[in-house]
């Protein structure tokens, strides 16, 4: 347990059992026992630091609570020795309080392992490979950069393009890096995240990273290894250094002016968010020239709304990947990421629970292209067509078990949208509809009566409910 002290300032100390030798030890021993361990799992058991209770109290106004040792103390000490908190993301069961700020925080103390109302938190490490070894994602190349300031500089913004080097995806993410390098704002770095490629196409992929040789930004190539669609960027955004984090595809082409909208619209924030802008859509055709290789086959459209909504969200994506930027340090202490599990949509999945949690700042202004592919060229080619229902049905149904915070003016537009489904009903329903509510205005008054037994054979004739009709 954690022992306390009378004292203002946090206790150094924490019982640590080092799995499978029995031992225990104050943080500042753990040394010798991570040592000795040599890689044996690790289990912490400390009092939670802060529960929902106190800290739905803290926005309250209340005081913050003294003398507890952060969670994030011992992961950064544990994580010097290799090891990484083993969290699961438990689903939380439903409880019989339905809604409210503090079902919300009990759900994201649980999924990020803290333990909910309880007073005693036991936290699981194992000693893995960190990011930077080639089990997770190794750096296999740093092009470019600014000198010696480029270790000590965070950038504003890091992109995290993951590519698996396909012969054509050469050609597009060659587009796709001149874009970066050709921004009005050069404050970013850019992680050309390898997922599982031969050494050949990682040979290949560096050589397209390094063809900007004059860019003053820094660009590492990342040798991913780990199976999955989100592999990449999960390792992505733990190699990034930027205050945000930006997502595109290989085939994805943004505007000069791209990373300057999104320091606008994180400076016009009060606090970390979610920021989003907006994209253009343009079908794409592929070319039997390989030199050439492809080209757009129609003037680009504008599908997505201007402003967002997360209750529109929930209905389908209005956001492709790369119009959408996280702020780096909030996503890690949230636990939110790309969900590994997820063949598709992971994107929509993460979009939706982060702007749930952090708050959007929004932007009409068009900044990115969206290319569409033909079908037998596009993320179809991974997943049929047919199964993407069955995604999409198996995400809504984890949504549907969160408590959710909705943004300013979500009210008004669920009524909205319900009244637009009603005005939209067949005549059919609308009439049938209409005479239920006759009915059950009536039903009391017309029970035993002669219009009533006739009215109640209308309804048996016509097949509509009668329940409302009945005899007492």
């Amino acid at each position: 347990m954690l022992s306390h002290d009378d004292s203002p300032s946090p206790p150094r100390s924490a019982l640590i059992d080092v799995v499978g030798l029995g031992r225990a030890a104050t943080i500042e021993q753990l040394s010798e026992g991570v040592a000795v361990a040599t890689g044996a799992p690790v289990r912490v058991r400390m009092t939670n630091p802060v529960t929902t209770d106190e800290l739905v109290a803290i926005l309250l106004g209340g005081p913050a609570p003294v003398g507890r040792l952060s969670v994030k103390e011992i992961d950064d000490y544990l994580g010097t020795w290799g090891y990484s908190p083993h969290v699961e993301s438990p689903r939380v069961p439903a409880s019989d309080t339905v809604g409210g700020l503090a079902t919300l925080l009990d759900q994201l103390s649980a999924s990020a392992g803290l333990g909910g109302q309880q007073s005693t938190l036991v936290r699981d490490y194992l000693h893995e490979p960190s990011v930077g070894e080639p089990e997770r994602g190794v750096e296999h190349a740093l092009i470019g950069g600014i000198g010696g300031d480029s270790d000590v500089h965070q950038p504003f913004l890091s992109i995290l393009v993951r590519t698996q080097g396909a012969a054509r995806r050469l050609q597009t993410l060659r587009d796709t890096l001149l874009c970066l390098h050709a921004q009005s704002d050069d404050d970013l770095e850019i992680l050309v995240l390898a997922h599982r490629t031969s050494p050949p196409v990682l040979a290949a992929v560096t050589e397209v990273a390094k063809e900007p040789a004059a860019s003053r930004i820094v660009t590492r190539v990342i040798d991913v290894r780990a199976p999955g669609r989100s592999a990449s960027l999960i390792a992505g955004l733990h190699a990034a250094r930027g205050l945000y984090v930006a997502a595109l595809d290989d085939d994805d082409t943004v505007l000069a002016h791209w990373v300057e909208t999104f320091r606008g619209l994180a400076e016009q924030s009060a606090r970390p968010a979610v920021l989003r802008c907006r994209a253009v859509s343009q079908p794409m055709e592929l070319l039997h020239d390989p030199s050439v290789g492809f080209r757009a086959s129609n003037a680009w459209a504008s599908p997505w709304k201007a402003q967002f909504s997360l209750s529109l969200h929930w209905l389908d994506s209005q956001s492709p990947i790369h119009v959408c930027a996280y702020p780096r340090e909030e996503m890690l202490r949230w636990g939110l990421t790309w969900d590994p599990s997820l063949q598709v949509v992971e994107d929509w999945d993460l979009l939706a629970r982060a702007a749930s949690r952090l708050g959007v700042r929004s932007s009409p202004e068009f900044t990115a292209i969206y290319r569409r592919w033909p079908a037998t060229d596009n993320s179809y080619r991974d997943l049929a067509e047919a199964h993407w229902g069955s995604v999409r049905e198996d995400v809504i149904g984890r949504w549907d078990e969160q408590a959710w915070v909705l943004p300013q003016g979500s009210v008004r537009h669920l009524i909205d949208a319900e009244l637009a489904l009603l005005s939209n009903r067949p005549l059919r329903q609308r009439i049938t509809n209409r005479l239920e509510r006759l009915a059950a205005r009536s039903a009391r008054r017309l029970v035993g009566t002669r219009p009533g037994r006739l009215i109640r054979w209308i309804y048996r004739r016509t097949g509509l409910r009668a329940a409302t009709i009945h005899d007492e």
